[in-house]
């Protein structure tokens, strides 16, 4: 639960070289279960003057080295979950190689593909796990997830039965975990609904058609750099 209080000590101690006070988890007794957000970013030097104050008696319970997206959404987590938890990065928030990914939900798809060519049950388990993550992720954090229409263009005629029998084997094992199921779009449509889409391969193989699917998309990015309460 978000609050917008001030608060006595931090929960979370976000820590860059641009810096930055994340959130606070709880008050002064530790009684508090809300999420405040600071209205005021502390200086570098009071951040490193927090961050050196943890005690036998007081710890910091969970430390995040990194703050990218990945490291930004695990302190959040942390944070909303109570404990009190510290962020550190060498650079500034989401200045790394996580941060710049789409952090694409795919749900499995190509844990699926493993499965099948390499008859490897342990692959077919993760695309369950993968699934079950992506409803979670949608469920628990919809300011931060959305569904994201994905083509999928075909330049020979061998890759539209292909694509297509993969996604639809994976809509069947997703069931009610699926976002909507795949189709075949011809070369018509799919330039309607990508009018930049390529007519031509490197090779100069016509368009022969897309086909359509859906997945999610994770903007983690925006707890580290984006939002003005959150830094």
């Amino acid at each position: 639960m978000l609050s917008g209080r001030l608060a006595p000590w931090l929960g979370v101690l976000g820590l860059g070289a641009g810096g930055g006070i994340l959130l606070n988890s709880a008050d002064s007794n530790g009684s508090s279960n809300d999420v405040q957000l600071l209205a005021t970013v502390p200086t570098r030097q009071q951040q490193v003057a927090h961050l050196s104050s943890s005690r036998p008696n007081q710890p910091f319970e969970l430390l995040v080295i990194g703050g990218g997206a990945t490291g930004c959404g695990i302190a959040v987590d942390a944070a909303t979950r109570g404990l009190r938890t510290a962020l550190i990065e060498r650079q500034d928030f989401a200045s790394g190689t996580s941060s710049k990914s789409t952090k694409l939900v795919h749900g499995g798809v190509r844990y699926l593909e493993k499965a099948v060519f390499n008859l490897d049950y342990g692959q077919l388990k993760l695309v369950y796990e993968a699934l079950q993550e992506r409803r979670s992720l949608l469920d628990n954090a919809p300011h931060l997830t959305h569904t994201l229409p994905i083509l999928m263009p075909c330049y020979k005629w061998w890759e539209v039965p292909f694509y297509w029998a993969g996604l639809k084997a994976y809509d069947i094992i997703a069931g009610t975990r699926n976002l909507a199921w795949s189709k075949y779009l011809p070369p018509s449509e799919s330039h309607r609904q990508l009018p930049t889409l390529a007519e031509q391969n490197h090779e100069g193989k016509g368009l022969k058609g897309a086909v359509s699917c859906i997945s999610s998309t994770i903007r983690l990015l925006y707890i580290g750099k984006c939002s003005p309460a959150i830094r």
